[in-house]
């Protein structure tokens, strides 16, 4: 709804909308509540709520109708729900790869051997990971606990070794052997 009467067609709704006004004038409850509350069933979004409004003005009549509301605020978890990249990450190489790409950016400089040698090495970690059997350790904070361990050269292999990957060892053996400590701490400030 734009004004209470007028709605914008679904394609236009996909495109971005700025709204400006002072603090109270109702930017989100006379424009944002109406479109969210009047959303068809078949739709999804994510809405951006610093203070909660919304979610407080919105979530359960959302709820009532058969929607799936989440709530995702990082800074009170207990309130939150959880998001675990790796989750998604572990099913193939392919999916590790494409993590790798999301967390380690191509650098603006366009040093791509930096880049992808820590795209290479976070490969390797997740790799690693994947073989844990305790599902627990599939998370970025374990995720950091190896990178901070990469400094520990012998430590990464035993680990890689643990693995029984071929492949894998044969990537952590060809990367940590064919580099010195230099190249390695580079690719690893890059994590």
């Amino acid at each position: 709804m734009v004004d209470g009467r007028r709605r914008m067609s679904e394609k236009s709704s996909h495109r971005h909308t700025l709204v400006v006004g002072p603090t109270g004038s109702g930017k989100s409850s006379a424009i944002f509540l109406i479109n969210l509350l009047s959303t068809p069933r078949y739709s999804s979004f994510f809405v951006y709520d610093p203070k909660s409004e919304l979610w407080a003005k919105s979530s359960g009549y959302l709820a009532s109708i058969g929607f799936r509301v989440l709530r995702l605020v990082p800074g009170q978890l207990e309130q939150s729900v959880r998001f675990n990249p790796l989750k998604r990450a572990l099913v193939s190489d392919k999916e590790i790869r494409r993590l790798s790409e999301i967390l380690v950016p191509s650098d603006a400089k366009g040093e791509a051997f930096w880049v992808d040698g820590a795209r290479q090495l976070l490969f390797i970690l997740v790799k690693v990971l994947s073989y844990q059997e305790d599902t627990t350790m599939h998370c970025l904070p374990v995720l950091r606990q190896l990178i901070n361990q990469l400094g520990n050269i012998d430590q990464m292999t035993k680990l890689v070794w643990l693995t029984g990957d071929t492949r894998l060892i044969s990537e952590w053996e060809g990367m940590s052997r064919s580099v010195d400590s230099k190249v390695m701490g580079a690719w690893i400030s890059h994590l």
